[in-house]
């Protein structure tokens, strides 16, 4: 541990305790456990009380696999043709969930398509899960009490419900910049694999340059290219046609207060919920995240730890991109790992156990705060984080920690 971090130590202990690390986790997996059934009571005829199906927008995935089974991959996209598809399944349901996902995302739910739902369902949050918790485990493996805290994180229980595609994306981006320093190529095959969900891989490019990752960015470009032609051969040029027009009704929703902007967790859409119009709000964001993809390019240029360079640039991408969800949270596993580990092997900076504690309890209270004060969180804990990892990449070069 850094001198100066051990006589802060001394002066005055942080208020997380080991003790309080081996409880605290385990009581929020308990509650997180008894939730589970109370959760389930609520449903009747595969509904609960909101006219909402168990994995509430999971039936947009495995619907858009159904009809893509049986050569309607176009009808996915079109709100009225994949709803009347889910009211069939479900005639009380409260109403349609949209499909906006691009071509590229078919290819993972066609499986689950050729299942019945809730088999369906299960198995995509098993399998989630499952590829989730293996790409986490070279971080947590052989350090004490890690396994309750990551297996207590509310981003992974918080995102089960929606049965979304979170899981998956968070071990592709996580796996890849783990396996980069040691497997480049492979890393940017993970990281051309984030076509599934495009805006989570925006900052990607931009760190890869950054890092000289040159084999890495050759391999998410040439993955991502393939990836991309397969669809279009697979399922045509109007399927893309269709993605992009499905887009101007999600911005419709937005704007009519349709969609729920509270669960949204970025700069941009946290000036739409405060009332700042579209442009402006574009804008604004726009100045935010050029400034957050400085301070990640300058992070890479400045330190060459896996650790730093992975944490800047998952916290960076949710300031950078201008959607994302509460559910898309679940990858703060990765940089709340890495955080803890430089804590713990390199000494613990003001300011850093904090921002780690409100990192983890942030994908529980960030959609709730936002809907009763309409203000979100989640940018300033990611600008938080951004921040300490500026601090002790200074630090660094000033010799403060070893």
């Amino acid at each position: 541990m850094a001198p100066g971090a051990a006589s802060e130590a001394r002066a005055r202990p942080h208020w997380l305790i080991e003790r309080r690390v081996r409880v605290y986790p385990r009581l929020f997996l308990a509650m997180f456990v008894l939730a589970t059934p109370l959760y389930a009571s609520t449903f009747h005829k595969g509904l609960d009380s909101w006219g909402r199906p168990l994995g509430t927008d999971f039936i947009a995935f495995w619907s858009a696999g159904r009809l893509a089974l049986h050569g309607r991959a176009v009808d996915a996209w079109d709100l009225d043709l994949i709803g009347a598809f889910e009211l069939s399944l479900y005639p009380g349901l409260a109403g349609p969930t949209q499909w906006a996902y691009p071509p590229t995302t078919l290819a993972l739910v066609i499986p689950f398509g050729a299942l019945p739902h809730l088999l369906a369902f299960a198995a995509w949050v098993v399998i989630g899960l499952a590829v989730y918790l293996f790409a986490l485990a070279p971080l947590i493996r052989g350090h004490a009490h890690a396994w309750p805290v990551a297996l207590a994180f509310p981003g992974l229980w918080l995102g089960i419900p929606s049965g979304q595609v979170q899981f998956f994306v968070a071990a592709l981006m996580g796996a890849a910049l783990l396996l980069l320093p040691r497997r480049p190529v492979l890393a940017g095959i993970l990281i051309g694999l984030l076509v599934i969900k495009p805006q989570m891989a925006v900052l990607l490019p931009i760190a890869l340059v950054a890092g000289r990752e040159w084999k890495a960015f050759a391999a998410a470009a040439i993955t991502s290219i393939m990836a991309v032609a397969a669809s279009t051969m697979a399922f045509g040029v109007s399927a893309y046609d269709a993605w992009w027009s499905s887009l101007g009704a999600l911005g419709a929703a937005i704007d009519d207060g349709s969609a729920p902007v509270f669960k949204f967790v970025t700069p941009f859409m946290g000036l739409r919920v405060m009332g700042v119009p579209e442009v402006p709000a574009l804008l604004l964001h726009g100045g935010v995240a050029v400034a957050a993809a400085t301070v990640v390019w300058r992070l890479w240029r400045r330190s060459d730890d896996p650790r730093i360079r992975g944490t800047a640039t998952v916290v960076g991408t949710f300031l950078v991109t201008p959607y994302a969800a509460d559910y898309d949270l679940a990858v703060l596993a990765f940089p709340i790992a890495w955080m803890a580990i430089l804590g713990t092997t390199d000494g613990w900076l003001r300011g850093d156990r904090n921002t780690m504690v409100a990192a983890w309890v942030l994908p529980m209270v960030v959609a709730p705060i936002t809907l009763l004060t309409h203000v979100t969180l989640a940018p300033l804990v990611c600008a938080l984080v951004l921040r300490q990892l500026w601090a002790r990449t200074s630090a660094r070069e000033g010799s403060n920690v070893d």
